[in-house]
């Protein structure tokens, strides 16, 4: 997935793997005389995002040939029946 604000195209992010979902990304905006001049994806899991340990996973995805690597907190087994999972 990708952002855009004000024609800023963000690098990707990964937010479902397989049937796993993160419920929380952070994308910052950074800002130039009021107006958008770049926007970063900044995960990291913690337990301020109700995470476990076990629910890290290396999200790390690669952006014109630069690897950015981040730790998204990923709810396991998300189905369409999961009300608390948006697929």
């Amino acid at each position: 997935m990708t952002a855009v604000a004000n024609g800023v195209v963000s690098r990707p992010a990964k937010f479902k793997i397989q049937n796993e979902v993160a419920p929380i990304l952070n994308l910052v905006f950074e800002l130039d005389k009021g107006g958008v001049s770049e926007l970063s994806w900044k995960n990291s899991c913690n337990s301020s995002q109700g995470c476990e340990l076990k629910d890290c996973i290396d999200a790390s995805v690669t952006h014109q040939d630069i690897i950015y690597s981040e730790m998204n907190c990923f709810l396991t087994g998300c189905t369409t029946d999961m009300t608390e999972c948006d697929t």
